[in-house]
């Protein structure tokens, strides 16, 4: 049953077809689709600093929070 597996030129050449790599797949390869005009995850500079800022005031606000509850430094 599995003897002639190997000779079947015509199979080879289909299977070869079916995935692209046969006479009919083109010789050039695909470019690559150009990123996104924007920067880091599509934002323009502004929208990033914007982020940027708010991170820096959500650590803040929280590390101050922290040294609160634990007593490293007091209110009044």
């Amino acid at each position: 049953m599995f003897d002639n597996l190997r000779d079947s030129e015509n199979d080879r050449q289909s299977f070869q077809e079916a995935i692209g790599l046969g006479p009919t797949a083109s010789a050039q390869p695909k470019p690559l689709p150009k990123p996104a005009s924007g920067g880091l995850l599509g934002m323009s500079a502004p929208q990033r600093l914007v982020i940027a800022l708010l991170l820096l005031l959500a650590v803040c606000v929280l590390g101050t929070m922290c040294l609160l509850i634990t007593g490293r430094i007091s209110a009044f």
